[in-house]
């Protein structure tokens, strides 16, 4: 358990904010501390996001540097983990637009 020491404008401030939120300042301080942590704290890679989904057996090793939070290369990372889990089953991976080729059709 905690202790945080407020001054009387914050006192002041936070029983007006519980009140108008209808929470208890506890529960206000909770929520706040949380809120607070998501934004400073990184959220689950994309790996993290996919993983059950693309490899729900854990066959495929994933090495560290794909295991990244980096949005700008999660199309690159999705098509490198299903190239590693579907390997000579799919005709190609444009990682360019980060889609799978479908073959041709007649």
């Amino acid at each position: 358990m905690k202790s945080v020491r407020l001054d009387a404008r914050q006192e002041r401030r936070l029983r007006d904010a519980a009140r108008a939120t209808g929470l208890s300042q506890s529960e206000f301080i909770r929520k706040a501390i949380d809120r607070a942590c998501d934004a400073a704290l990184p959220g689950p890679s994309l790996y993290d996001l996919v993983k059950d989904i693309v490899d729900p057996d854990g066959e495929v090793p994933v090495p560290p540097e794909l295991q990244t939070n980096d949005a700008e290369r999660h199309s690159e990372i999705f098509g490198e983990i299903l190239e590693r889990k579907y390997a000579g089953q799919l005709s190609s991976v444009d990682r360019g637009l980060g889609h799978i080729d479908k073959p041709a059709t007649s």
